[in-house]
């Protein structure tokens, strides 16, 4: 256990040049005055030295950039007493340890501060406070307001409300429970932050299958799974037949994309072979120019050869491209005729199935059913996933403790501090309160 005795305080304006200085007994300090000579602004003046930025509001009349406040006390541990020194200057505060080391936090502003949350670690660490609250949906470390709350009580809320004696306690979850419970000794070892994030998973998996329930009840879903049943004899027919007829369809559609591509390029190629064509006709030996040299194109045995011999290959790779261009045309056609085929076929089908009916229910209807029965289908699938992940959450905490345990602990202390209580009113002579009195 560690307890803190103040020494000496001292407060100091370095512009206007005004101090006050205070120093404290061991044991009970009384400070007595009238009003507004001060009481409460010594009270909120220590508490604003150790970071609470709560107590600014109420300090507004002394503090300033240049106001200095200094807190000398002793921390007494394992029956050692270590003297240290806080200072808080604007929103920067400098803690000397008993080895002399310098502890700095700038910036202490905002509560949410990094460096704020720096001090608060090391105050907590230092006074041996370990409190944790439940913030936002996780466990944190409490504020530091909360370790001075049991030791202060704010003149504008009294002791009928001293959990208000400070303004930002009230985001905490369960925040009575917890501050009361760690106080009065009653703990409960279980994992705080997996126990939220369970009973968070249990609350929204039960919103969940209540939604899909209620959607899972519509009359909608009754009526298009008594029609499939009715339907799927036919239908399941249908598609047997559509499955082949699509296939052979995708076939044909496939060839003649592929023929196309193939005609394409050789169309192209036709186009070079004309143009080639045209060019050698051009190149006579003894008449024509030669295209790269401009001299005259010789006129001996050889080049008459090769001239005629390069026009006939050219003719004939054209002649041979000519013919495989109509024997891929009439393969494109014969595809073409097929589509016509297999997209009758299918109509044909298509149209028997349509003018089924059952209880005057037509083919499109059902389909609009099928439709809704899917997203039945979908959403019991979903439903039957969501009850398995709730009883898998339901079992996990089970293992942790519960709070019958602790509602037994704190009836324990309950019972204890009327004990106490009694026993004062009684060396008091004083009547106990009832509701008849």
């Amino acid at each position: 256990m560690k307890k803190i005795t103040y020494k000496e305080f001292f407060v100091f304006n370095k512009i206007k040049e005004s101090a006050f200085n205070e120093s404290f007994i061991s044991g009970v300090n009384i400070i007595s005055g009238r009003n507004t000579s001060g009481k409460s602004t010594l009270i909120q003046s220590l508490l604003y030295t150790f970071g609470i930025n709560d107590e600014k509001d109420n300090l507004q009349d002394i503090i300033d950039e240049y106001t200095v406040f200094c807190l000398q006390f002793e921390l007494l541990h394992n029956e050692d007493n270590h003297q240290y020194t806080i200072i808080r200057e604007s929103d920067s505060i400098y803690i000397k340890t008993p080895g002399g080391k310098i502890e700095r936090f700038e910036g202490l502003g905002a509560n949410n501060s990094i460096e704020h949350i720096k001090l608060k670690k090391y105050l907590h660490d230092l006074f041996g406070f370990s409190l944790e609250l439940e913030t936002q949906s996780k466990i944190s470390p409490a504020s530091l307001e909360v370790m001075f709350l049991p030791y202060y009580v704010s003149q504008s809320v009294g002791w009928v409300y001293i959990r208000n004696s400070f303004s930002n306690l009230s985001f905490y979850k369960n925040f009575k429970e917890d501050y009361l419970d760690y106080y009065l000794g009653i703990t409960n070892e279980l994992d705080r932050d997996k126990y939220i994030e369970l009973k968070s998973e249990k609350n929204s998996l039960t919103n969940e299958i209540k939604s899909l329930n209620k959607q899972l009840s519509n009359d909608k879903f009754k009526t298009a799974k008594l029609l499939d049943e009715q339907f799927g004899h036919e239908a399941n027919s249908y598609i047997n037949s559509y499955n082949d007829a699509f296939k052979n369809l995708t076939e044909s559609r496939n060839n003649i994309v592929k023929l196309s591509n193939k005609q394409s390029l050789m169309k192209a190629r036709l186009n070079i072979l004309n143009q080639t064509e045209k060019n050698l006709k051009k190149q006579t030996p003894g008449n024509a120019h030669c295209p790269v040299c401009e001299q005259i194109i010789p006129n001996n045995i050889k080049t008459i050869y090769e001239y005629h011999q390069n026009l006939n290959d050219t003719q004939s790779t054209k002649n041979e491209q000519k013919n495989k261009l109509i024997e891929i045309q009439k393969k494109i056609n014969t595809n073409k005729n097929k589509i016509t085929k297999f997209e009758a076929n299918i109509k044909d089908e298509y149209s028997i199935l349509e003018s089924f009916t059952f209880n005057d229910v037509s083919l499109i209807e059902w389909i609009d059913h099928k439709t809704d029965l899917k997203l039945y289908e979908k959403n019991s699938l979903e439903l039957s996933i969501k009850e398995e992940k709730l009883n898998k959450v339901n079992s996990d905490l089970k293992e942790y403790k519960t709070e019958e345990q602790t509602i037994t602990d704190r009836y324990k202390k309950e019972k204890r501090f009327y004990q106490i209580f009694k026993s004062y009113l009684e060396e008091l002579d004083v009547k106990e309160f009832t509701k008849e009195s």
